[in-house]
């Protein structure tokens, strides 16, 4: 195992959990997810329809904010 320490998994770890959590959230305003599961029916807010111009730019200002976090 320590020939694998040099891979800082604890801060992957908590980068693929911060990613999950974002991208339930952003299902959750855009769509609705299943909480509820196998209950049908879908839980959200819908603020945001999906392929719509508000959602385009809400992804655009992520990348940009991502990039621009992954460079600093």
């Amino acid at each position: 195992m320590s020939a694998l320490s040099h891979l800082h998994l604890g801060v992957a770890a908590y980068g693929l959990i911060l990613g999950y959590v974002l991208h339930m959230a952003a299902d959750f305003i855009a769509g609705g997810i299943p909480l509820l599961w196998p209950w049908g029916k879908r839980q959200g807010v819908h603020l945001v329809k999906s392929f719509s111009a508000v959602d385009y730019l809400i992804g655009g200002i992520g990348i940009f904010t991502f990039v621009g976090l992954a460079l600093v």
